[in-house]
């Protein structure tokens, strides 16, 4: 029940004395957030509170008339009843032996806590404890009549019986009547428990209306509930939505650089901002400016008694010269043209003179091979291609890939080559800890520079792909990325340690400056030194440093059709159910293998939400037994897509990610297949084939290794299906997929329109959906081979008879340009946020020249909401449920399934 500011007088009353058995002294019952329930649920020594699981409310209203005691007395003119409001989301818990059609019923309160249904006795309830003031207290007062409807999720065929009973979320929803006299004394009482009453929706009575806590004024016309059922009838909703602030925000800075002469090698015209970036670029490659005037990490001091060095950030000095430093972070926000900036300063290298002894200082003067090394995660390989052919004059900046057929061999091969492009794997797989072996020249080569794009892949240090990153030998090293800071001040510390900053290479030394600050409260000293590095190091720009047209943001809520929302509630109980039995004491599953069956339901809930009633065309709810306990190998690999979609997976023994389709880009061989155990743990391609020695390797940590199977990792979607046509489609196009349909076809023929989604089915059948309404489209995602990508995008570009593309989240929120297109469409809300602004900043970047509209869909009353509930708490889920103890531990597997519990 949350505050409506809408609705809020903005003033304070006495405490009404007729709701005598409030003590006024009590502490106000604790709102539990989002946040808090997450932080509670990866704590080992407490539960997820009860109240949060009965969240989500799920009403479908019914004509209802309940009670204070039996049935309502008739409405009397002569009291001068009048309706003040409803009261939602009083929490609590009902029982019942047999599932009831009836989502909402009527009630009655046996006391403050118990109550039972008036149409079916066998349902009883519990009101939770916390909220039994508010009963207790409208109870005691005699003039107040309460209408109270209960709703649960009960969907399930009439014919379904239970052993026992099963206990399931729900909610009550009070709506008060009684007399204008009592208008002031029951807005105060719950204004002091901050809680304020709502219109009352489908309230069973047409009376007059006046809500204590809603603005009016005396010349307003009369307000009747029926006006209120017939404002509230649209299926309908859509709302505007701002950016979501980040940390890294607050680093924002170099806004008043100079701009730097662009480079004659560089054919593109270089805007203001990137030029700016050039400049900043250039100074960190002279060094620590000890001498220059700027203003920088360490500071030169010399005084009648001696000289010294000081450190700006800590205030610390020291008297030996801290390590000469060459580089920094490049962190300006998606779709600013980083990678333009850092050709240009690739190109700067070629204005050197070697005869002009003014041109040799700062890294120019330390011994290299004159060659800058460009690591990116594998689907970017050839975006840098396109992006070098299309800015950089021919010939005059000659690279070659490092990476699958086309490896350097020799290095004959890098004689004409000014820059290597090759990726992390790639990287991670030649580098070799043991000294007895021949190094790959990546390793062996003194390198000019290093250039990390999406530098944010190494954010944990202890990997492998992190140390093997760090071990190549080079004289400047650049980080760049837009999320340097993702989750915690932590992901920072990786890129200074690649870096090689001192003193902030060492983890122990930003924790003791900075992070430690921040931990004891000292919040305000923390981001003064944090911002103090950062201003020497990285360059942070907003992204209104370029005059783009506007983007607006809009969620767009969807009703499901009473037929989706049965099977959706039908998925949502069964699952409930499941939890519920693994949960019991005498459960007849492992709860490990329950747990991971309810991942698999809670990605079925998701689908439904896009997929409607088609979805029982690809599977029949009764198939969701314990199969993951029967044969993991037939499910691992679909497991496996899951767990990745909801958050990044690590290696358990290298710590490296499983973020990227590297598998997809080897064109010799692929690699060994990584493993996925039940339990469930993961181990890379790399590790399998290094450690594949049975004393070695070990699949998962537990004493008695769980089942696992071979899993490949470039295979993200996490679903498939056959070509499917509109005669398929019986009950017509899901809710959901119709919206986005009816929006299209309004769209003016000119606009290019851009459609993500987490999974191909969704995609299939709005292809279908487009055919039929004669609207050419495109597909982009993991079925379309790698050869055949730029050909697609090119088509979406140039032909002006195709006006949407279909495009998978794995496959288009990172590497391309889509600013031919000016509208975006989400299907569905995913576990992770950035992914879906790196899919959005496709279409709103440089180059794009028209105002852009993002529209995310959203399912009313579903699953959606948790997930960006998820989203603005900025929790990452799998971190929570992860959270599994040692198998040893009788409730290892228990905690983690409360929370799923809860969450749904």
């Amino acid at each position: 029940m949350e505050c409506d500011p809408n609705h809020s007088r903005g003033s304070k009353r006495r405490r009404p004395s007729f709701f005598g058995n409030c003590n006024a002294n009590e502490p106000e019952p604790k709102r539990i957030t989002i946040s808090e329930i997450l932080n509670l649920a990866v704590d080992d020594e407490r539960h997820v509170p009860t109240a949060y699981a009965t969240h989500e409310s799920s009403c479908h209203h019914t004509s209802t008339a309940c009670v204070n005691s039996n049935q309502i007395s008739p409405f009397n003119p002569e009291k001068q009843y009048i309706c003040f409001g409803t009261i939602t989301d009083i929490s609590g818990t009902c029982q019942f032996m047999r599932a009831s059609r009836a989502q909402e019923f009527t009630i009655h309160l046996d006391d403050s806590q118990t109550f039972h249904c008036i149409d079916d006795t066998s349902i009883k309830g519990q009101i939770d404890l916390g909220l039994t003031y508010i009963t207790d207290a409208l109870r005691d007062e005699q003039e107040l009549e309460l209408e109270i409807t209960c709703s649960i999720d009960a969907t399930q065929s009439s014919k379904t019986k239970f052993t026992t009973p099963l206990s399931t979320p729900c909610q009550l929803k009070v709506t008060l009547f009684g007399p204008v006299s009592l208008f002031e004394e029951v807005g105060s009482f719950f204004e002091d428990h901050n809680l304020y009453l709502q219109d009352p929706v489908s309230c069973s009575r047409n009376v007059l209306y006046r809500n204590p806590h809603k603005l009016s004024v005396d010349c307003d016309p009369p307000l009747w509930t029926s006006d209120i059922n017939r404002e509230h009838s649209n299926l309908m909703v859509v709302e505007t939505t701002q950016p979501r602030p980040e940390l890294i925000d607050i680093l924002n800075s170099q806004e008043d650089l100079v701009e730097t002469k662009q480079p004659g090698s560089i054919r593109s015209v270089m805007q203001r901002h990137q030029l700016q970036a050039l400049t900043f670029m250039l100074q960190r490659e002279q060094g620590w400016a000890w001498h220059d005037g700027r203003v920088d990490l360490w500071e030169f001091v010399s005084e009648s008694t001696g000289s010294y060095f000081v450190n700006r950030v800590s205030d610390a000095d020291q008297t030996e010269a801290p390590p000469q430093f060459y580089g920094g972070i490049i962190a300006d926000p998606m779709g600013l043209g980083k990678t333009l900036s850092m050709i240009s300063l690739v190109a700067s290298d070629l204005l050197v003179d070697r005869n002009d002894p003014n041109s040799i200082t700062g890294a120019n003067a330390e011994e290299s091979s004159g060659r800058t090394l460009i690591v990116v995660p594998p689907p970017l390989l050839d975006s840098w291609e396109e992006q070098l052919k299309q800015h950089v004059f021919p010939n005059s900046i000659p690279w070659r890939r490092h990476h699958g057929k086309s490896r350097v061999t020799n290095d004959s091969d890098l004689e004409e080559s000014l820059v290597v492009l090759t990726t992390y794997h790639t990287v991670s797989s030649e580098w070799k800890s043991s000294s007895d072996q021949q190094p790959s020249f990546l390793f062996n080569t003194r390198w000019r520079r290093i250039i990390l794009d999406e530098a944010h892949f190494i954010r944990n240090s202890d990997s492998r792909m992190a140390r093997a990153i760090c071990s190549i030998n080079s004289v400047s090293r650049w980080a760049v990325t837009g999320t340097p800071i993702q989750n915690r001040l932590g992901d920072l510390t990786a890129l200074l340690k690649f870096l090689q900053v001192y003193p902030y290479s060492e983890e122990h030394k930003f924790n003791t400056d900075i992070s430690h600050l921040w931990k004891i409260g000292k919040v305000d000293e923390a981001v003064k030194r944090l911002k103090r590095l950062a201003g020497c190091i990285l360059l942070r720009r907003p992204k209104t440093v370029i005059q783009l047209p506007p983007r607006h943001d809009f969620q767009h809520f969807v009703e499901l059709a009473q037929a989706e929302r049965d099977l959706y509630q039908a998925f949502k109980m069964h699952t409930l159910s499941h939890i519920e039995q693994a949960l019991s004491a005498d459960g007849k599953f492992k709860r490990t293998h329950s747990y991971a069956n309810m991942l698999q339901r809670i990605e079925a809930m998701r689908m439904v939400c896009n997929l409607g009633l088609y979805y029982k065309m690809r599977y029949d709810l009764e198939t969701y037994n314990e199969q993951t306990s029967q044969n993991w190998t037939a499910v691992a690999q679909q497991m496996f897509n899951i767990r990745r979609g909801i958050s990044s997976i690590q290696c358990r023994l290298c710590y490296c990610p499983a973020d990227s389709t590297e598998n997809a880009f080897y064109e010799i061989e692929p690699p060994a297949m990584s493993t996925f155990s039940q339990c469930p743990e993961f181990v890379c391609s790399t590790c399998v084939s290094t450690r594949s020695h049975p004393v070695v390797f070990k699949s998962c940590s537990h004493e008695t290794i769980c089942p696992f199977a071979n899993i490949s990792t470039d295979i993200f979607e996490t679903d498939d299906m056959p070509k499917l046509t509109m005669n398929q489609l019986s009950d017509g196009l899901p809710t959901k997929i119709s919206m986005l349909i009816s929006d299209l076809q309004s769209q003016p023929h000119d606009v290019k329109c851009v459609v993500f989604s987490s999974w191909r089915t969704t995609l299939e059948i709005i292809e279908v959906g487009l055919k039929h309404a004669c609207i050419p489209c495109l597909r982009f995602d993991g079925k379309v081979a790698q050869k055949d990508r730029h050909a697609v995008i090119e088509r979406f570009r140039k032909d002006p008879t195709i006006r949407v593309l279909l495009v998978t989240l794995s496959c288009g929120a990172v590497g391309l340009t889509l600013t031919e297109a000016s509208r975006a469409y989400l299907m569905e809300p995913h576990w992770n946020p950035t992914l879906e602004d790196q899919a959005l900043a496709r279409i709103h970047r440089i180059g794009q020249t028209k105002e852009v509209n993002t529209i995310r869909f959203i399912v009313r009353d579903s699953f959606e909401e948790r997930v960006v509930e998820l989203q603005k708490s900025k929790t990452d889920l799998a971190e929570v449920i992860h959270r599994q103890n040692e198998s040893s531990q009788p409730d290892g597997a228990q905690r983690p399934l409360e929370w799923l519990k809860a969450l749904i």
